[in-house]
C-alpha cells in the first residue's frame, strides 16, 4: 500500500509539535510586546503635548493671570 501526503510538510510529533507551540507562544509574545510598545509611544506623545503645552498657551495664560492681579 502506498501512502501519499498531499503536503511536503512533516507529520509534527513529539518534539517538533513542541516546537511549534513554542514558536505560537512566541508570535504572540511578539504581538503582546508590539502592541505595549505601540501604547507607550502613544503614553509618550500625549506627555510631551502636555509639556508644551503648559509650558506654551497655559504659561502664557499663567503669566496673564499674574499681570492682571498687578504679581507681575
Amino acid at each position: 500500500m502506498n501512502i501519499v501526503f498531499l503536503s511536503d510538510e512533516p507529520i509534527q510529533s513529539g518534539r517538533t509539535a513542541f516546537r511549534a507551540r513554542g514558536h505560537h507562544s512566541s508570535l504572540v509574545l511578539l504581538v503582546v510586546l508590539s502592541i505595549l510598545r505601540r501604547t507607550s509611544q502613544l503614553l509618550e506623545q500625549t506627555l510631551q503635548f502636555l509639556g508644551a503645552f503648559l509650558s506654551g498657551p497655559a504659561s502664557l495664560l499663567l503669566r496673564l493671570a499674574s499681570l492682571l492681579l498687578g504679581a507681575g
